[in-house]
């Protein structure tokens, strides 16, 4: 990844990657979802920032370099905090992406500079990665992807990318 930081609405990230969230079980998903947010940073040497809204006391169970885990004030939310985030940086110079699914997130981020992306796209390339990593040829094609054309060229995808996406995806249409 060629930016230097990404920042995520955590609970709008982990509400698109679970089927049931509840009082019992959110604790050790906010884990999950921070054990596989520092192997993205690991892997792809950038900083990451995951938002939650609303106070916590954690205890520090994510063992090595962990992602940065804010949990905002009472009286605001994790989209405004990424809101106020983005505004307060000059994005040509620190390269952000916003992952979230909220338009209205998405929408200011990148009238200020940032790059975005949804929580279902960002976990999509989750699973893209960790299945890549798991067969090593596909691996290395991936790698070469991202180093040659970056996530967020101008280019168009070949016939062969938007084929593969759609098997991906399973749309049935390729």
């Amino acid at each position: 990844m060629k930016h230097q930081e990404v920042i995520i609405d955590g609970y709008n990230l982990m509400h698109k990657q679970f089927r049931s969230i509840s009082a019992d079980n959110i604790a050790a998903l906010r884990d999950k979802t921070e054990h596989a947010l520092q192997r993205f940073q690991l892997e792809h040497h950038c900083a990451v920032t995951i938002v939650y809204d609303g106070k916590y006391d954690r205890n520090e169970s994510v063992s090595g370099i962990r992602p940065r885990v804010v949990f905002t004030a009472s009286s605001s939310s994790a989209d405004q905090w990424i809101v106020d985030y983005v505004k307060s940086l000059n994005t040509r110079i620190k390269k952000i992406t916003i992952v979230s699914s909220d338009h209205e997130v998405r929408l200011y981020a990148r009238a200020f500079g940032a790059n975005c992306l949804t929580s279902e796209a960002f976990i999509a390339m989750l699973d893209l990665t960790r299945r890549a990593k798991n067969s090593s040829p596909g691996y290395q094609q991936l790698e070469g992807y991202e180093k040659n054309r970056g996530k967020f060229s101008d280019e168009y995808l070949s016939k062969h990318e938007v084929d593969e996406w759609k098997r991906l995806f399973n749309t049935g249409k390729t």
